[in-house]
């Protein structure tokens, strides 16, 4: 190395780094802080927004979504646990077999997939559980959207933010997600009929 040159050393989040590898359980259990509530607090705003455009934009796919949940959450739910583990295996086998730019490839597709699908699926998940909570507080037959989706984004902001909790509440925003679009094609006839027994 020539002389008058030096090596910088640039360290980031190092503190919290050592403090995770020293008690990797807090990851599951995060520290109550301001911080922490501002961090809520934003997120909470943010899922509103997010729901409210994507509502306003797509009324008819929130709204079918809604109805399918409604109509068959376990079918729902079995739906979309059976795809998570497909493209989780599917990825760590991809890696293990195929060539790495195939590989690298398959696991983009698979996180775009899961982004996707989680994006429309919480949307769907809040006005769902937005409705739900309205109907049997309120005696108003058709309640507003909007609050609806405010109060669907709270429930789920805070499921998010419990210790421990937050890792199911978190799973099951993934399955229902997924099984909702893997499910979109079909229509609400379909799902009234697959409920009544023959």
């Amino acid at each position: 190395r020539n002389e008058g040159k030096e090596t910088v050393i640039y360290a980031g989040y190092e503190e919290e780094i050592r403090d995770l590898s020293q008690n990797p359980t807090q990851i599951f259990s995060p520290a109550f802080t301001v911080g922490f509530v501002l961090q809520r607090l934003f997120s909470l705003l943010f899922w509103f927004g997010i729901a409210f455009l994507l509502t306003l934009i797509t009324p008819g796919a929130i709204g079918r979504a809604v109805a399918r949940f409604q109509l068959s959450t376990l079918k729902i739910f079995g739906i979309g646990a059976f795809a998570f583990i497909v493209i989780t295996l599917g990825v760590m086998f991809g890696f293990g077999l195929l060539p790495s730019f195939a590989s690298g490839v398959l696991s983009l597709m698979a996180f775009i997939l899961l982004m996707l699908s989680y994006l429309f699926g919480r949307v769907a998940m809040q006005a769902s559980v937005g409705k739900w909570i309205l109907k049997k507080v309120s005696s108003n037959k058709k309640p507003s959207e909007t609050i609806a989706l405010f109060i669907g984004a709270f429930v789920w902001t805070m499921l998010l933010s419990i210790p421990y909790i937050w890792t199911i509440a978190l799973f099951v925003l993934f399955t229902a997600s997924l099984g909702l679009v893997l499910t979109a094609g079909s229509s609400k006839e379909n799902w009234i009929k697959s409920k009544i027994p023959s």
